[in-house]
């Protein structure tokens, strides 16, 4: 994580302590837990009060998954076999520190686009069609090639109306 995006890292800075997490009760995320983003992994407090220790890239997975609706669709976009996914959710494998940057990359632009679209159908349109502010590129396209800064940029037009 030495080597993320200044617009994760400083996202993950500026997070409250507790965020609601859909899938897993509260993300906890004490001081300790921030100065230690760069090792990679969050603590979850289960609704029981249950705390694990989870690795961000599964957390990033889960969300890329639910969008793409597969962990199959999300190892076809990566270029690594379908199951890869499935076992880095199961804990059985990390992913390579490649497929780990491409997975945070499409969790953070997906979470930036909620904003604009809402609900995941909508989302899942957007990611796989042409957008005229990426020049009609597909957001899941320039996201793969590296540039999810740029994809960033196009939702911030979005949010404020702007059209080509």
């Amino acid at each position: 994580m030495a080597t993320s995006a200044p617009h994760r890292q400083s996202t993950l800075e500026d997070t409250t302590k507790s965020a609601p997490n859909r899938n897993r009760g509260v993300v906890r995320l004490s001081p300790r837990t921030q100065s230690n983003a760069a090792r990679g992994s969050v603590t979850i407090e289960s609704d029981d009060g249950t705390r694990h220790g989870v690795a961000l890239a599964v957390i990033a997975t889960e969300v890329c998954v639910s969008v793409l609706g597969s962990s199959a669709a999300l190892g076809e976009w990566l270029g690594v076999a379908r199951s890869q996914p499935g076992k880095w959710l199961s804990g059985q494998e990390r992913p390579s520190p490649h497929s780990e940057r491409l997975v945070l990359d499409l969790a953070y632009v997906i979470e930036r686009a909620r904003q604009v679209w809402g609900h995941d159908g909508a989302l899942r349109g957007w990611l796989t069609g042409s957008d005229p502010l990426l020049d009609g590129a597909t957001p899941l396209d320039v996201v793969h090639g590296g540039d999810a800064p740029g994809v960033v940029k196009a939702i911030d037009g979005h949010l404020a109306g702007s059209y080509v």
